[in-house]
């Protein structure tokens, strides 16, 4: 299946999201925590070590990426940055499940509404937030639950180029489950079907050649 990326926008339900499809959560619940630019180089350890577990990597979003383009790229954006951590373990540490690089906007198709946005610089070509993957439905449960009583009072998440095949979009579509949405853009790519043998890629080719 070929890769479409798309920007969509999805409001607060009336109903809180239909989890029942989800694994059995984790006895305790994931913890989320939201940090500023310059709080997110002390958790840089632990970032580096969720981006070699995410269920999609994203470099773009990887500590060695993101934090020059914060740098250099921010342009004066209300950047913040969504955290969230596993239960503690017996020594009272928590490991990071997931992060979501956030953009507070104050308009959204040109009219006055408050939006976040998964944030995408101008040099980014995929904003999947990192995910680990042993963990995207309790993640994605915590995430929804922090936006849907997000302290910026924003209703509307913009996604920017989110991955639209795979596991973690068949896991965010059912989240996505009662919230109003719309597709703005999508950009398909060509799916390419190897040959099974280099014998049989030479007689396809020399097929073609002959009839055309």
């Amino acid at each position: 299946m070929a890769s479409s990326p798309v920007t969509a926008m999805v409001k607060q339900a009336p109903q809180p999201s239909v989890a029942s499809a989800a694994p059995r959560p984790v006895k305790t619940a994931p913890r989320t925590e939201v940090v500023g630019s310059q709080q997110l180089r002390s958790y840089e350890a632990a970032w580096s070590k969720l981006a070699t577990s995410a269920a999609v990597p994203n470099v773009f979003y990887e500590p060695w990426m993101l934090l020059p383009a914060i740098e250099h790229l921010a342009d004066g954006a209300d950047l913040q940055f969504l955290l969230v951590f596993g239960p503690a373990a017996q020594n009272g540490t928590e490991e990071l499940w997931g992060l979501f690089p956030l953009e507070i906007q104050s308009k959204t198709l040109k009219l006055p509404v408050r939006t976040l946005a998964f944030w995408q610089h101008r040099y980014c070509f995929l904003a999947v937030p990192l995910i680990h993957k042993s963990h995207v439905w309790p993640v994605l449960e915590a995430f929804w639950r922090w936006f849907e009583q997000n302290p910026f009072q924003c209703r509307i998440l913009d996604t920017n180029y989110l991955l639209a095949e795979g596991s973690f979009h068949w896991a965010w579509a059912d989240f996505a489950i009662g919230r109003a949405s719309l597709a703005l853009n999508e950009y398909p790519r060509a799916f390419l079907e190897p040959a099974a043998t280099r014998g049989g890629l030479c007689r396809r080719t020399s097929f073609e050649e002959t009839s055309g």
